[in-house]
């Protein structure tokens, strides 16, 4: 190769030529990078859907969180109302049991007190009979 003198212009369109590729090749990259930039909006939007859904199931969550608190504090009602009414039928049954007792005795006091009754009328029949005084029926 010879040496040879390069002209300003030929320094030019050389220096515009490299230039023209230079851009090209960040156009090229730019074009990439929008393309890298549209497939990370469309992963925004599906993140943005997740979020939306993981909104809905925090909801719902919290609606069963206060559901559960609720239905804890109607089951410590219900225990306390159970225990309660254990007392209170124990508390009956004891009543109950004292009330029987005394119809019991009553009863054997009825019988015992009929079987005397029995006893002296049949006494006092055979003293009618004996004695010629009428005895009235009973």
């Amino acid at each position: 190769m010879t040496k040879r003198e390069v002209s300003n212009d030929e320094i030019m369109t050389a220096l515009n030529g490299f230039a023209n590729d230079v851009n090209k090749r960040f156009d090229d990259i730019e074009n990439r990078f929008d393309g890298v930039d549209e497939r990370f909006d469309g992963v925004d939007e599906r993140f943005d859907g997740v979020d939306k859904r993981f909104d809905g199931v925090d909801k719902k969550i919290d609606s069963i969180d206060k559901r559960l608190f609720r239905l804890e504090q109607d089951i410590v009602e219900i225990k306390a109302d159970i225990i309660d009414l254990k007392r209170s039928h124990d508390q009956l049954m004891s009543t109950l049991d004292k009330f029987l007792a005394r119809l019991d005795n009553y009863e054997t006091e009825q019988a015992a007190r009929d079987l005397q009754f029995e006893r002296l009328l049949s006494w006092a029949r055979k003293v009618s009979e004996k004695t010629g005084i009428p005895l009235e029926n009973l």
